[in-house]
């Protein structure tokens, strides 16, 4: 489910007041996130993990982790925050369950497009650790207009699948797909002019 109709189906409460409802420790803070965000966010972690049980508990554990962060966290973007968490929590499970065999996932094709551009005889994930590397993809993405910002970070953070970028932007998948080409030979010779390759 995209975050467009994810919205259409939300509850009527601002994310200013379910921080609030963390902060009082109100219980009904975790059900009224899952209530307003959780088919995203299960759409987030079924990029990652194929297993929609698995996705489910994983957004849960990402819930939990946020009932126990905040208080004191108190995020500008509360969305961003949660979702940071889900896709934090799925990548660390799918690591876990195949440490030694690679099952196709949204997840593993960015990875895989991603080591095609910037093979530097490292893995992408190894490098995805190094907080040089995660500031220049940031300071990259910011420098991208805003539809090749949106396909970048949907493709690259979140995972989507070309089909879900292409349809949210009202783009053919080929068109696309020229986009992501396009944006990995240019990461790429940012990566060069960084010394990162």
């Amino acid at each position: 489910m995209s975050l467009t109709e994810q919205r259409r189906k939300q509850p009527n409460i601002d994310d200013e007041k379910l921080i609030a409802l963390f902060f009082d420790r109100d219980e009904q803070a975790v059900s009224v996130t899952f209530e307003k965000y959780g088919g995203y966010l299960c759409g987030v972690a079924r990029n990652i993990l194929s297993d929609p049980g698995e996705c489910e508990e994983c957004v849960n554990d990402a819930l939990l982790s946020v009932w126990e962060h905040i208080p004191p966290a108190r995020p500008d973007n509360f969305l961003a925050y949660i979702t940071a968490a889900v896709r934090n929590i799925a990548i660390d499970r799918y690591k876990a369950a195949h440490r030694q065999k690679r099952i196709p996932t949204e997840y593993t094709a960015c990875i895989d497009e991603l080591a095609e551009s910037i093979d530097s005889g490292r893995t992408v994930e190894d490098e995805a650790e190094n907080r040089r590397l995660a500031k220049c993809l940031g300071e990259f993405a910011r420098t991208l207009p805003a539809e090749e910002r949106y396909v970048f970070i949907s493709r690259y953070y979140f995972f989507d699948s070309v089909r879900d970028i292409a349809a949210a932007l009202g783009l053919s998948n080929s068109r696309v797909y020229q986009i992501l080409g396009t944006l990995k030979a240019r990461l790429r010779n940012k990566l060069e002019a960084e010394e990162f390759l």
